[in-house]
C-alpha cells in the first residue's frame, strides 16, 4: 500500500511538473523571470504542499526552475520545449 500512494504522489507530482512548464511558456517567462511560490502554486493548482515540492523539484533537477531558499523561484535556462518534452517523458 505504501508503494501505490509513493507511486500515485510521484504521478502527481509528474502530472504537476508538466501543468508548471506548459505555464511558464503560456506566461512567455524568460530565464531569471520570478515564478509562482509553493504556496501560489499549491492554490492556483489546488494540490498539496508536498505534491508542489516534488514537482518543482523535478523541474529544479532538469535546470528548468532555480529555488532559492528565503528568495523565490525562478525560470532556468533550461525552461525550453526540448527540456519540457525529456521532463514530461522522464517522469511520467
Amino acid at each position: 500500500m505504501g508503494t501505490r500512494n509513493g507511486s500515485n504522489h510521484a504521478d502527481r507530482a509528474s502530472d504537476l511538473a508538466g501543468r508548471l512548464l506548459q505555464d511558464i511558456r503560456l506566461r512567455g517567462l524568460n530565464e531569471g523571470d520570478r515564478y509562482l511560490s509553493t504556496e501560489e502554486v499549491g492554490k492556483a493548482f489546488r494540490v498539496r504542499r508536498a505534491t508542489v515540492n516534488l514537482a518543482m523539484r523535478l523541474l529544479a533537477d532538469r535546470r528548468v526552475l532555480v529555488r532559492t531558499p528565503g528568495r523565490g523561484t525562478y525560470v532556468g535556462a533550461e525552461a525550453t520545449d526540448t527540456v519540457a518534452c525529456q521532463v514530461h517523458t522522464l517522469y511520467m
